[in-house]
């Protein structure tokens, strides 16, 4: 157990708290935010057709388990579509408050990598802290041990899913405005 849990530490400050990830998130967010206003209008067009294409997708779904379809697949996909719509939703969230956070985007550098410090130090220092952070970067989603075998040596591989959006919540730049960016920093973005 003590290999899978250094496995997993290990994963999660070198993928999803490393300091390269966290400012891919930041150069993405500006990113988006730098365009011109008739990019981001089309943006918006485009994220608004989406949502409703997603809207009927999920409609169409929902219609064909309770018709008695196997539910099995049709579940898979109505979560896949969950998740883009959640997805797209935040996008047209961080649009609308595009001007504030351009503005705060040199603070929120700071705060992000002074917090990055704090959360790396912290895991694994306390089996409690440990698992609060670990709850707030995965969200719901596990750790998961795929067995693995070439000729007669076996190992696993371990995968997971996590999020960095309640990383970015607890930066004070992005305090007012973090539930309004949902996923935007969602490490697999």
């Amino acid at each position: 157990m003590a290999i899978a849990d250094a496995a997993a530490l290990s994963m999660i400050t070198d993928d999803a708290l490393s300091p390269e990830v966290i400012e891919l998130a930041l150069d993405k967010l500006v990113a988006m935010l730098d365009g011109p206003a008739q990019n981001s209008a089309e943006r918006r067009m485009t994220l608004t057709d989406a949502l409703k294409k997603v809207a009927r997708e999920l409609k169409h779904l929902q219609d064909a388990v309770a018709a008695g379809e196997p539910p099995e697949t049709l579940i898979a996909a109505i979560r896949e579509r969950e998740l883009r719509q959640k997805d797209i939703e935040s996008q047209l969230r961080a649009l609308n408050h595009a001007p504030a956070l351009r503005a705060a985007a040199p603070q929120l550098r700071r705060e992000a990598k002074a917090l990055l410090n704090d959360w790396r130090g912290l895991l694994g220092r306390q089996v409690s802290t440990t698992r609060q952070l670990l709850r707030k970067l995965l969200d719901g989603e596990r750790f998961v041990f795929h067995p693995q075998r070439q000729a007669e040596e076996r190992w696993y591989e371990l995968a997971v899913r996590p999020t960095l959006e309640k990383f970015f919540s607890a930066v004070p730049a992005l305090n007012v405005r973090s539930k309004d960016l949902g996923n935007t920093f969602n490490s697999s973005s």
